[in-house]
């Protein structure tokens, strides 16, 4: 009950300055752990549509207040009213409207509110660039899990059949199903402040519906989307955010050093392993190996030649042989030796010219 409390307060210091809306007193003296005491609202719950008008208030006056309500909980203060039904919303008889019943409530940081933001504009104004971005920003989906093409075009099957329509002419379960079919087919984890903001969404949609309100929602919010975006790139809030990234990253440098020791420590300790792996050098060892091999082969070649002419340049003959064949008489070893190395020689030339030449690297 004081946590309830707490939210009730902080609600009343949110709109303290907006007429329309009025949030009861909390009565701190009789609230304890267990009990809850507030101010009386008198008023018609609000979806007593005849009662309204028969106290002179118009429906779509109401639904225009809960809807500006809601785009300014989202977008202005990160802090939602998470369970809006009728029982939970009194129209007071002088056309104010007043929230009760702070049990369920939804928190967005001012990233989160940002990227909200963008999806609203973004489905506002057809651009499902800075949608499909807000959803990756957020965490959402990932381009290592989805098909990003493919989604978006899901994306767009799915929400273009809804632009152009009034509160009246969407089904609230419609919406709900589509949003559903993408994220099981895609597998979404939803946070739970989002599938809160999801619940609150549809909700305040059958609200507007049950008044009669002719307003888009997606119409309602861009003005608040664009003034918190706009509020986002002003001069103050970017040295505000600068000097929080600045003393995030002092944090990290202080850590750094004992990260390095204990990293060290436990890998002499044998408790971590190291270990460097290189990549695309493959094809690099491979055309080293061909040119090693063909220094070799031209080494080769090069003693071949010289020994044999050396072997026939000799005066000495070993062993000789009486033969008659091409006008010879005698061949000795040696000569053979000498003929066999020019052959040799000659062959592998011939075979490494070739290679060179078919290789295209002369």
């Amino acid at each position: 009950m004081l946590i309830e409390a707490g939210h009730i307060e902080k609600f009343a210091r949110n709109f303290k300055d907006t007429e329309e809306i009025h949030i009861a007193r909390v009565f701190w003296e009789y609230t304890t752990k267990s009990v809850l005491v507030m101010e009386y609202i008198p008023g018609i719950k609000i979806d007593q549509v005849a009662q309204l008008q028969a106290h002179g208030i118009d429906p779509k006056k109401i639904a225009r207040i809960g809807l500006d309500s809601f785009s300014r909980q989202l977008m202005e203060f990160g802090f939602f009213h998470a369970d809006p039904h009728p029982g939970n919303t009194i129209v007071m008889y002088d056309g104010r409207v007043s929230l009760v019943d702070f049990g369920i409530i939804g928190y967005l940081d001012e990233e989160m509110m940002v990227q909200i933001a963008n999806l609203f504009l973004g489905y506002a104004e057809h651009d499902y660039e800075l949608v499909l971005g807000a959803l990756l920003d957020a965490g959402l989906i990932s381009e290592d899990t989805v098909d990003l093409k493919r989604f978006r075009t899901d994306l767009k099957d799915t929400s273009e059949p809804f632009y152009g329509r009034t509160l009246q002419n969407i089904s609230v379960r419609d919406v709900y199903e589509q949003i559903m079919q993408l994220v099981f087919k895609y597998q979404i984890h939803l946070p739970r402040n989002l599938l809160l903001l999801l619940k609150t969404f549809i909700q305040t949609e059958a609200l507007g519906k049950i008044l009669g309100s002719d307003a888009s929602l997606l119409e309602t919010t861009r003005p608040f989307a664009k003034k918190l975006l706009e509020r986002g790139y002003d001069t103050r809030k970017v040295f505000q955010n600068l000097g929080r990234e600045a003393r995030a990253l002092s944090g990290y440098m202080k850590m750094l050093p004992k990260f390095v020791h204990d990293i060290l420590r436990q890998t002499a300790g044998g408790r971590q392993r190291l270990e460097l792996w290189h990549g695309g050098f493959q094809q690099l060892d491979s055309k080293f190996e061909k040119g090693v091999n063909r220094l070799t082969v031209g080494i080769i070649i090069s003693a071949s030649t010289m020994a044999a002419a050396l072997i026939l340049n000799s005066s000495q003959k070993v062993i000789e042989f009486d033969v008659n064949l091409f006008g010879l008489k005698a061949v000795s070893i040696t000569a053979l030796l000498g003929l066999t190395g020019y052959t040799i020689a000659t062959i592998l030339g011939v075979w490494l010219i070739i290679s060179i030449l078919r290789s295209g690297r002369m």
